[in-house]
């Protein structure tokens, strides 16, 4: 019993790490959507068409990366931590989605 018993105290340490490790690509992916807008509106008109790329990749990079925590936070026993892992995936999500979004709208827009 001690022996599965640490070993399930280990697995909870390493869904905690699991779910931060995708919770920073998030970030990564958010901080990039950001420079992606500025590039739109101060960039040259010649990278129009790899801000759409660009932009439209990073959100799926953060639709992809907040399935890695949700699949994560699932098995964790400690429900706190796992809806607060899931909410910081949600409110990112719920921000930058649309950000990329307009982004990649306002990128069709100038090429059509």
């Amino acid at each position: 019993q001690q022996e599965k018993d640490a070993k399930h105290t280990e697995m909870q340490k390493a869904l905690v790490y699991a779910s931060d490790v995708p919770l920073k690509v998030m970030g990564l992916c958010c901080q990039s959507i950001e420079l992606h807008s500025y590039l739109l509106n101060t960039g040259t008109v010649m990278a129009v068409s790899d801000i759409g790329v660009g932009v439209s990749t990073l959100k799926s990079a953060l639709l992809s990366a907040s399935l890695n925590v949700y699949i994560n936070t699932k098995s964790m026993d400690n429900r706190i931590t796992a809806m607060e892992k899931n909410n910081k995936a949600e409110e990112m999500l719920s921000i930058y989605c649309i950000m990329a979004d307009d982004i990649f709208s306002k990128v069709k827009e100038r090429l059509m």
